[in-house]
């Protein structure tokens, strides 16, 4: 039961660019992928 997501690239030098995708749930929970070139997400980290 996704209520929002914000979908952002941000530019990690050191890296090569990545994009995060932050997708919060009804109880306010925040979840936060990332990837590379398109390639898969993977997730970074989710907070209660």
């Amino acid at each position: 039961n996704i209520t929002h997501h914000v979908h952002d690239v941000i530019d990690l030098s050191w890296n090569g660019r990545y994009e995060a995708l932050v997708v919060g749930d009804a109880d306010g929970r925040l979840c936060v992928y990332k990837r590379r070139d398109k390639g898969k997400w993977t997730q970074m980290m989710y907070t209660d």
